[in-house]
């Protein structure tokens, strides 16, 4: 069943791009876009968010009608489009119909699968004119900021800023021994090992391959936030706004509050308490071997 549920999707899915047309001259209020490395607590943030701001988003339902996820926002009222209550997910991955999603098929009508990183030289101006027609869509739809979270689009940020000028980025950032370690643990878990590549591809995909396990992720994890600073400097630090995860566990309710001045968003008129804090998970375990080898090429 959920083989052809997901042939039909496949199917009907691109037959719903032309319910997004319509103008989209000016995106307003701007989108924001969640970036970092993957494993940083993008995935927490993001939930965050949607929890307790009046904003947009794109849920497990969106990414299920990807071909046109205005549709929802047109025909579902807000009322009805809760996200769940609880801070939850496996490697960004969340539960229920309207929990926060990644949403990679809604990215993939627009960027191609491989290679993962996509400059503004390669992204086609076909492809930024129908993002941003989906994005001004949602918007319109919403009346109110949408919000996005994709680690991938980590190292496609320049692309996506000559489709939309107008968003904004939201850099999580967190203690690189801990992403690697964490990173390390999910390509066991994924995988069955250590050496299999997991997550974001960045432009040096090739040379790292040929790196061992413990330094791939390191020089991943390096690679991202580097692909996010130099679109920083090229696009300007005004449009980009950090963040680190000991911050955001420590005290959740300060970094909204931070968030909701830096960004100018609104909290929801009706919210659950923001919980006093986050326990930050114990680090995965790793073989102490590789976690030595790890942490004496961070040394370096």
């Amino acid at each position: 069943m959920y083989e052809l549920a997901k042939r039909l999707a496949k199917m009907v899915n691109p037959l719903l791009e032309p319910l997004e047309a319509g103008s989209a001259t000016t995106v307003s209020p701007a989108p924001i876009l969640i970036v970092g490395s993957p494993r940083s607590g993008t995935t927490l943030l993001f939930q965050l968010l949607v929890q307790h701001f009046d904003v947009a988003y794109l849920s497990n339902l969106h990414h299920a009608v990807y071909g046109a996820p205005v549709v929802l926002e047109r025909l579902v009222p807000r009322r009805f489009r809760r996200p769940p209550a609880r801070y939850e997910s496996r490697f960004g991955v969340t539960n229920g119909p309207w929990a926060p999603s990644e949403a990679g098929n809604f990215w993939y009508r627009f960027f191609p699968i491989n290679p993962h990183a996509v400059g503004p030289a390669d992204f086609s101006d076909e492809s930024r004119r129908r993002l941003r027609r989906a994005v001004g869509a949602l918007t319109r739809a919403a009346r109110r900021p949408f919000v996005a979270k994709n680690v991938v689009c980590s190292v496609r940020i320049e692309a996506i800023a000559g489709a939309l000028p107008e968003m904004r980025y939201l850099v999580m950032h967190r203690d690189q021994f801990d992403v690697a370690t964490s990173i390390l643990a999910a390509r066991r878990e994924a995988n069955g090992n250590y050496d299999a590549w997991w997550s974001v591809e960045p432009a040096e995909i090739d040379r790292l391959r040929s790196l061992p396990p413990e330094e791939q992720v390191v020089e991943q994890v390096r690679a991202v936030e580097r692909s996010i600073q130099e679109a920083q400097d090229r696009l300007g630090a005004e449009r980009f706004v950090h963040v680190d995860f000991p911050s955001v566990a420590a005290d959740p309710a300060g970094q909204l509050a931070l968030l909701e001045t830096r960004l100018g968003m609104s909290r929801r008129a009706s919210t659950l308490a923001v919980p006093t804090s986050f326990d930050e998970k114990s680090r995965p375990w790793i073989e102490p071997e590789l976690a030595t080898r790890l942490q004496a090429y961070l040394r370096r």
